[in-house]
């Protein structure tokens, strides 16, 4: 995945140093989200990633994953499905809940409340259910 290296190295400081929240990104064919992250280490300041590619396509879901999952990955799914963003200024909350297609789409897979503008730094999971509420 040498693509993926150049663009982290690319854009990863620049996202860094504008405290960039969150990340969604697509066409891996798959599911993932992260804690916050910078330069492959759990950091408090860098932004949480969701790789949301997971749209559907004829070749099937990407596989196989990298191994051993790192610590900073929380969740990751083959699966197809589609995701929504619920921002609230008032609260400075952001919701982000995950569908998987086999599920009928009715019920969120995985659902995490991030507050943003965080005392500690500019976002972080304060809420959720599902795969990886444990470890949000």
């Amino acid at each position: 995945m040498a693509e993926s290296q150049q663009m982290r190295d690319g854009l990863e400081t620049l996202m860094y140093s504008h405290r960039v929240n969150l990340v969604f990104n697509g066409h891996v064919h798959a599911y993932e989200r992260t804690a916050n992250v910078y330069k492959g280490e759990l950091d408090a300041c860098g932004p949480a990633h969701h790789t949301i590619g997971d749209g559907g396509n004829r070749e099937g879901p990407a596989l196989p994953w990298a191994e051993p999952q790192p610590e900073w990955s929380l969740f990751r799914e083959a699966s197809f499905g589609f995701g929504t963003l619920e921002l609230d200024g008032a609260a400075e909350t952001a919701t982000w809940r995950w569908f998987r297609n086999q599920d009928g789409g009715n019920k969120a897979t995985e659902e995490v409340v991030y507050k943003l503008n965080a005392d500690d730094c500019n976002v972080k999971a304060v809420r959720g259910h599902g795969a990886a509420s444990a470890q949000a």
